[in-house]
């Protein structure tokens, strides 16, 4: 009889430990590795936290007049009268005036074709460029200064053509050139160049 409950007691215990403890183990492994992921996701959390606190720090330490020259170098639009007005800006420092301005954006062009879908597939970049082209007149001297206070300005740029022909001396019978007053001749230059901006 001791022997018959003895067994019983094992079967029971066995079926405890198979239908309830067994279980359960399982769910609290489970539970375990969930929350290792959690704990290691809010490490990850901490981390990126400090990261941007020192990034915060690093942004603050930066002073107003930093931050405008880097907005000036590489904007975050093209912002069309504001770029006519720097360039213009810096042109009148040499006494010449600019013409004709024009600011032409360029367009995102299909790079790729998706064979499977069968689309022209579009790269974005993280920046967008447009070309700025200008007229002024005045001495060779008067512009290269102008082309080098142009490219030293913290105006990202790039010069991609420049021509430039003698300027009339307005006489429509004349084909000499104009003269300053301080004798040079006088041309006329068109001047193309890409700008920046971050979209």
């Amino acid at each position: 009889m001791k022997n018959l409950i003895a067994l019983l007691l094992i079967l029971v215990s066995g079926g405890v430990f198979y239908y309830i403890t067994f279980p359960m183990y399982g769910e609290v492994q489970t539970l375990r590795a969930k929350k290792a992921e959690y704990d290691q996701a809010l490490n990850s959390s901490q981390e990126a936290q400090k990261v941007r606190a020192a990034l915060e720090t690093k942004y603050n330490s930066i002073s107003p007049e930093n931050l405008n020259r880097l907005e000036g170098f590489l904007p975050n639009n093209i912002d069309n009268i504001r770029l006519i007005i720097e360039i213009d800006k810096i042109a009148s420092q040499h006494n010449l005036t600019i013409s004709n301005a024009q600011v032409t954006v360029a367009k995102e062009t299909p790079t790729a074709i998706n064979q499977e879908e069968n689309v022209m597939v579009i790269e974005s970049t993280d920046y967008g460029t447009g070309k700025f082209s200008f007229a002024t007149s005045g001495t060779y001297e008067q512009y290269r200064s102008f082309i080098k206070d142009l490219e030293e300005s913290l105006r990202l740029i790039n010069i991609t053509s420049l021509s430039l022909s003698v300027a009339g001396s307005g006489t429509p019978s004349s084909s000499s050139p104009s003269v300053s007053e301080t004798g040079e001749d006088i041309y006329s230059y068109t001047t193309t160049f890409d700008t920046y901006w971050l979209k």
